[in-house]
């Protein structure tokens, strides 16, 4: 088996980079959403307990 060229090893390192970076980004992007409903689950929470104070 020959070795990989340096070219192919670096198109395999960006292929690679690519679907890495691809799958951080979305789980990154999940976390802002998850993040982001908690946040109006608490602010709907604290609309609701001002409303019935009165």
């Amino acid at each position: 088996m020959s070795k990989p060229t340096d070219e192919q090893k670096q198109s395999i390192t960006m292929i690679f980079a690519k679907k890495t970076h691809k799958v951080t980004r979305d789980r990154s992007d999940m976390a802002a959403v998850a993040r982001r409903r908690r946040i109006e689950a608490l602010e709907e929470q604290k609309r609701l307990d001002a409303d019935f104070a009165f």
